[in-house]
């Protein structure tokens, strides 16, 4: 175990119970409505939109202003809320005791705790200069998202307008955001390389969750060689 201010961590603990919200985190969903009813969105456990709809209302005062500030904010309510049951389900992890009878294991090095400290705060510096941005093949579309994947930008050409089906309005909004939030993936995956296995690929990697535990797997394997 390691001490840090005061509180004792269990490290082995914390990589399996990071194990166990990684396995389980894809059964978190959250939905959240705007307050008229017109747009509906559904986020997984990473905030990455899963589904949009939108009423056939939409046409009847066309504002496309309004129409993507209401998305983007019913967005972030859905993302909102998919934390807090995503935190909701680490803290039930987490307040799992040990396995009872676990043989003793080997604390990590010190030094080497440090060592991981210093590297997540240099990643962090770079994460946050991250940025994306994607619109749709005919232009009327176009979305920009941050390091955390959240929509800042949503702006719609009045010209949407002119084709009144609003699932296929939805499923353009959709895939213009999914193709920004890839590129936010693939930055991020180049810059959590080192914190990942060897020939690991992007498309079985949890950036969320992955690099930590790999990184709690190397510090208790140095500590292993040093008992």
């Amino acid at each position: 175990m390691t001490v840090r201010d005061g509180s004792v961590v269990d490290i082995w603990k914390l990589r399996d119970d990071l194990r166990t919200i990684r396995e389980r985190a894809d059964t978190v969903q959250a939905t959240a409505e705007s307050e008229d009813g017109l747009v509906s969105a559904t986020v997984g456990s990473r905030g990455r939109l899963l589904r949009l709809d939108l009423d056939v209302r939409i046409f009847r005062v066309p504002d496309s202003r309004a129409l993507a500030e209401t998305i983007r904010e019913t967005l972030g309510r859905a993302r909102e809320q998919a934390g807090e049951d995503l935190a909701a389900l680490a803290a039930e992890v987490f307040a799992t005791p040990p396995p009872a009878g676990r043989p003793p294991r080997p604390d990590p090095l010190p030094s080497e705790d440090r060592e991981l400290t210093r590297s997540v705060l240099h990643l962090r510096e770079g994460m946050a200069a991250v940025r994306s941005v994607a619109e749709s093949p005919d232009g009327l579309i176009h979305v920009a998202v941050d390091e955390r994947g959240s929509l800042t930008e949503l702006r719609l050409d009045p010209r949407v307008y002119r084709d009144t089906d609003p699932r296929s309005l939805a499923e353009a909004i959709t895939e213009a955001l999914r193709q920004a939030e890839e590129r936010i993936q693939e930055q991020f995956f180049e810059l959590l390389k080192p914190f990942l296995p060897a020939r690991v690929r992007r498309e079985e990697t949890d950036l969320g969750f992955d690099p930590l535990i790999h990184q709690l797997d190397r510090t208790l394997e140095r500590g292993r060689h040093h008992v």
